[in-house]
């Protein structure tokens, strides 16, 4: 496919584009929600509440996706074996 630079993406392919817009949606409904019940768990109903622990678990979530993603997506594998499979598309 190509992107508004004119190269073309060897890792955008029919199958996986629509797999990775579906992980995209249910991981930003998932982070919502546990927003939503940090906000109701952590923060306190006062005049000034204090934000800081909902900051920190959000922050402790998305490090450990991070985490989680770094350690199981193999992405140099994954271009390796698409730039086998679709040689011509390298260019």
């Amino acid at each position: 496919m190509d992107t508004r630079w004119g190269k073309r993406t060897p890792f955008i392919i029919a199958g996986t584009l629509s797999q990775g817009n579906a992980i995209i949606n249910v991981m930003g409904a998932l982070g919502a929600m546990f927003s939503l019940i940090m906000i109701q768990v952590l923060v306190e109903h006062e005049e000034t509440p204090d934000y800081t622990l909902l900051f920190t678990s959000v922050a402790v979530l998305m490090l450990a996706g991070l985490i989680i993603l770094v350690c199981t997506i193999k992405e140099k594998k994954l271009a390796k074996e698409i730039a086998e499979a679709y040689p011509d598309d390298m260019s």
